[in-house]
């Protein structure tokens, strides 16, 4: 019995024991969540409290971080606590915000006398008060310089007692109806800031820094109260030690025992204004540590102000040259549509077919004059007599030979006369002929005195020519021409109608040659007319039309250049005034004359030009004018085909 009863109090407390853990497991994860502690106090951090619902951004967390580092240290400087001070930083151009125990009441000190200010260029702007009403004895503007610059205590209350008298019905005394009036000022409602507010003098490091931007943020209506403060205390507090920019600032302190509570707060101009306020409590050596602080402040600012234009400066950067890229891609679509229905054009001119570009072929020639039948005798007889021709070997035997032939066609005729057969006569003349031929041979030592002599086809040298050209023989070709005097050298050195900024490199006058002997083609476009020593043939001539290709390759250069700057910068490709710099206009040109040449058949183009040649000792010589040279350097024009 006692062991069951033992065993059923077991059984109750393991049970108990694992209800208390289930109860634990919700009550940590809610202290994970709101951030409660052990002893069930919250835990804060130092820094900065982003608003209820929001978390900071990694660069806002950064920057935080940096801010508070400079801060820290410099209180390690000073041998200061960081537990005995509260801070605010606030950025007006770029809305950057730091604290350093931001929720945390201290005694202000005068700083109350700030929105107290406030409050009054409220009611005057608002119509409620004259622009320099009478408060008591005083005036507004002896009030104002009184409690700003002179930080008059007295002063001070006849404005907190007026203003809590302006509310009627509130609650407590002036004092208390007056920081009712101010709390919207501290960015606080008065039905639910925290009652430590009304307690005595106190303000928060968030609140003060709400204030100055009020203050700041609100333009002309405050001006003047922000001049005043300008002009309080200028070799003291803040300003002790900070020359460099416009402060406008409103101090506080106030010793209770051995604590002394000296405060700042302030409106500095520099290049980014800000709003800055330090809360000391007795911190040691604070007179040093309030000095520091603002200028720590203003360094931290210029810092962030000169990386900041940097980052706008890279951005702007960037954008222009993303906005650059676009137009540059924008131009070389252009270019390169204007490019494909130039080449295209080419093609279709050059017999393009969509397979591919096919060079143009060349036209089927004129037949020569047939030697057969009655009508074409007399082309059959000029042919035969432009091939051949007699060559005197032996001269007093040709004489001899001549005289002998008149000698028996007179016999022949006299026979005939005396009424000899036309048969007889004839023979009798051969015979007579014959002996004659027989006398002059050995008279000559049976040497002829006539040679009728085959003379070169003047066909013959256009066909060797234009092969010595094809296959690069350029020694060849030049044995198979005579100069005019006027064309200049020969062999071809480049194309004419290729118009570079400056000369081609070797490289790309190599591959101009190999493209264009490449493209070299003929056939003969009718028969040749030979008048004795001269001939003319004309012939269908193909080569590249590089005063074509000019056209695109202009635009293919521009292209060039413009993906040159996308590559490298604008500046680096293009001179000030726009114009490409003359390095990069040629090497864009280069590029782009290797890019065409790639695929030059779809320039090849087809003319007839007629060539004139000259006999000199029985050869045939194609005379080199300028319309035969311009036509194998391809640069074809209508005078090539004269």
């Amino acid at each position: 019995m006692r062991q069951t009863i033992k065993n059923r109090k077991r059984t109750a407390a393991l049970l108990l024991a694992v209800l208390c853990l289930l109860c634990l497991f919700p009550a940590a994860a809610l202290a994970e969540e709101t951030g409660e502690t052990a002893d069930g106090a919250i835990e804060e951090t130092p820094g900065s409290v982003p608003a209820e619902g929001s978390r900071p951004t990694e660069e806002e967390a950064a920057l935080q971080a940096e801010w508070e580092r400079q801060l820290v240290a410099m209180l390690e400087s000073f041998d200061a606590d960081p537990d005995t001070v509260t801070a605010g930083y606030y950025n007006f151009a770029t809305g950057e915000e730091h604290y350093f125990h931001p929720d945390e009441y201290r005694i202000s000190g005068s700083m109350y006398k700030v929105p107290l200010n406030m409050l009054f260029f409220d009611w005057i702007a608002e119509g409620e008060l004259e622009p320099d009403p009478m408060i008591g004895a005083y005036s507004y503007q002896q009030l104002l310089e009184g409690t700003i610059i002179h930080s008059d205590n007295d002063m001070a209350k006849i404005l907190w007692d007026y203003a809590g008298a302006k509310l009627e019905d509130g609650p407590g005394t002036l004092y208390h109806r007056y920081r009712i009036l101010i709390a919207p000022l501290m960015g606080e409602d008065p039905d639910t800031v925290d009652e430590k507010f009304y307690e005595n003098n106190f303000f928060t490091a968030r609140q003060m820094l709400h204030c100055l931007k009020v203050l700041y943020e609100g333009g002309e209506k405050y001006a003047p109260l922000i001049e005043t403060m300008q002009r309080a205390e200028p070799e003291k507090y803040f300003k002790l030690r900070e020359r460099r920019f416009n402060i406008a600032h409103k101090y506080g302190w106030f010793a209770e025992g051995d604590t002394l509570y000296m405060n700042d707060c302030a409106i500095c101009f520099t290049d980014d204004p800000i709003a800055i306020v330090l809360f000391t409590s007795g911190t040691n050596n604070a007179y040093g540590v309030l000095t520091q602080f603002c200028t720590l402040m203003c360094d931290y600012t210029q810092e962030q102000h000169a990386l900041r234009l940097a980052r706008e400066e890279e951005e702007a950067a960037a954008r222009e040259r993303a906005r650059e890229e676009e137009l540059l891609a924008e131009e070389k679509a252009r270019l390169q549509e204007e490019i494909d229905s130039l080449s295209r054009e080419a093609a279709a001119q050059s017999g393009e077919g969509n397979d591919g570009a096919q060079p143009a072929s060349l036209p089927a020639g004129e037949e020569e004059e047939s030697a057969g039948g009655l009508s074409s005798l007399p082309g059959a007889v000029r042919s035969f007599l432009s091939r051949h021709r007699l060559r005197v070997v032996s001269l007093p035997g040709t004489v001899a030979l001549l005289s002998a032939l008149c000698l028996a066609v007179a016999l022949g005729t006299v026979m005939k006369r005396v009424g000899a057969r036309g048969g007889t006569a004839f023979l009798v003349s051969l015979l007579l002929a014959a002996l004659a031929m027989g006398f002059v041979l050995a008279a000559n030592g049976l040497e002829l005195p006539l040679v009728l002599e085959k003379t070169e086809d003047p066909r013959a040298v256009v066909i060797r020519f234009f092969d010595a050209m094809k296959r690069g023989d350029e020694a060849t070709a030049e044995e198979c021409l005579v100069y005019d005097g006027e064309t200049g050298a020969f062999p071809v050195q480049a194309a004419p109608g290729l118009e570079s900024e400056g000369e081609l490199s070797p490289e790309s006058t190599g591959l101009v040659m190999k493209a264009l002997r490449e493209s070299w083609d003929y056939g003969f476009a009718g028969a040749c007319r030979t008048e004795k020593e001269t001939a003319r043939q004309p012939v269908h001539l193909r080569t590249i039309d590089f005063r074509k290709m000019e056209t695109v390759m202009k635009r293919q250069t521009r292209l060039a250049l413009l993906e040159m700057a996308q590559t490298m910068t604008r500046a680096a490709v293009y001179e000030a005034n726009g114009d490409p710099k003359p390095e990069m206009a040629e090497r864009a040109y280069e590029q782009a004359l290797a890019a065409l040449l790639e695929k030059p058949e779809i320039y090849y183009t087809v003319r007839e030009i007629g060539l004139d040649l000259a006999e000199q000792e029985g050869s045939w010589k194609i005379v080199y004018t300028p319309a035969l040279r311009d036509a194998l350097a391809g640069a074809i024009s209508d005078a090539s085909a004269s």
